[in-house]
């Protein structure tokens, strides 16, 4: 606990690290990922995709503010 204040952006990286792990978890179940994202292929890759770009702007804002 002593680390998240010593580092300001250990909280956001933790809550990162947590939905990153439960969406792999999430995909890698067939059933769970057809009633998520559907049983086409491009509605899966678009949800996806724009879950990774969710991501990658917000280490990049990360990356500008330090």
């Amino acid at each position: 606990m002593s680390m998240i204040g010593r580092y300001p952006g250990l909280p956001s990286g933790l809550a990162w690290t947590a939905i990153a792990l439960v969406i792999i978890l999430l995909c890698s179940n067939s059933e769970s990922r057809i009633a998520l994202l559907g049983k086409g292929r491009v509605l899966s890759a678009v949800s996806l995709a724009s879950l990774f770009l969710l991501l990658t702007l917000t280490l990049v804002g990360w990356s500008l503010a330090s």
